[in-house]
């Protein structure tokens, strides 16, 4: 056989050298690195974890601590200041207590933050998640904090700047917390904006901020109040129309959003046949079954038809008990409660 060069043989005999020497036993630093230092990072992660959510859950600093953290600290401490920040307002709420000398710094702190703030650095998204903006937990905490006067054009302003549609609505949400009539222009402006949360966000808060200015308990609607009484006019009938016309829109959500706020908050039945719909769990669970997205269709299913229970007994409309009664077999027992309680405010009627 004729000699030719094999230009691959040197190789494969090198590699079989190799193969046949012994591999060098690893050094003592090596060996003591994997016996010590491997399980030792391994503990340190998992104190690591444990010790932040020990901070997590710890109890709130003072509010004015926690505005400072916002100012100055890391990714996760202000996000964590930021939230615990609206458990402090919220207990004070719940007592009665609401401290108002905070609307300033809530107001200065708020100013400070970037709008359109950038999704989470991903560094820290394990950890925090992505979450809501800074400015839309500061912006619940304004709405807490029930100062009107100086909250509502800080918020305005900051709607008119913001592109996140999620933080959008948070200010949205805001407003209508604060009953802000004045907020009604710029809700209606952005009830045709691109946005499917945008719209059926300012729809709900228009129909609040346009209601009569309540008389009753804190956190009644208009129409639960006594029906004996004289209604009150709207404090903005302008927006009715504009609700009136969302009944139309192409999506469900916004539908069913300006329903019930007409029908809670404004007493007017325009959105009748749309909270039929609501209180028919098969249409809901199609509809909102067929966002891909959504992870949470049961609760959301039912907290529609609790909805759609409560705009029956605020309207005070018997053709509404039919579709109440057939919710008596409702797998829900919220649910079924809901529908219950406003049989027993139609019966009353």
């Amino acid at each position: 056989m004729e000699n030719r060069p094999d230009s691959d043989l040197d190789l494969r005999k090198q590699i079989a050298a190799d193969a046949a020497e012994p591999e060098a036993p690893p050094s003592i630093f090596l060996r003591a690195g994997q016996f010590f230092l491997v399980p030792l990072g391994i503990v340190v992660a998992c104190v690591a974890v444990y010790l932040f959510f020990q901070y997590m859950v710890s109890e709130p600093g003072s509010p004015k601590d926690l505005i400072g953290e916002i100012r100055t600290g890391g990714a996760v401490a202000r996000k964590h200041a930021a939230h615990q920040l609206v458990r402090v307002i919220i207990d004070q709420s719940r007592r009665g207590q609401i401290d108002r000398s905070l609307v300033d710094p809530v107001i200065s702190v708020f100013q400070e933050l970037p709008a359109s703030e950038a999704p989470t650095d991903p560094i820290t998204s394990g950890l925090v998640g992505e979450g809501p903006a800074m400015r839309a937990i500061l912006a619940r905490c304004l709405a807490l904090l029930g100062d009107a006067d100086k909250a509502v054009p800080v918020l305005l302003k900051a709607l008119k700047e913001e592109r996140n549609p999620e933080t959008m609505a948070a200010y949205m949400d805001a407003l209508g917390g604060l009953r802000a009539p004045e907020s009604a222009e710029a809700l209606i402006n952005l009830l045709d904006h691109p946005s499917t949360v945008v719209r059926k966000y300012a729809a709900f808060n228009l129909a609040v901020v346009a209601a009569p200015k309540p008389r009753q308990g804190k956190g009644e609607s208009p129409a639960q109040s006594d029906p004996t009484a004289k209604p009150e006019p709207p404090a903005v009938p302008a927006a009715i129309p504009h609700l009136q016309r969302k009944l139309k829109d192409p999506r469900e959500e916004v539908r069913w959003n300006a329903a019930l706020g007409l029908a809670v908050f404004l007493a007017d039945p325009s959105g009748k046949e749309v909270l039929f719909q609501m209180l028919d769990r098969a249409t809901l669970e199609k509809v909102i079954g067929s966002d891909k997205k959504e992870a949470h269709v049961a609760e959301l299913v039912k907290h529609a038809m609790r909805q759609a229970c409560l705009a029956a007994s605020c309207l005070r409309d018997a053709s509404f008990k039919d579709a109440l009664r057939r919710l008596d077999k409702d797998p829900d027992s919220d649910v079924r409660a809901a529908a219950r309680m406003a049989l027993e405010t139609l019966a009353k009627s």
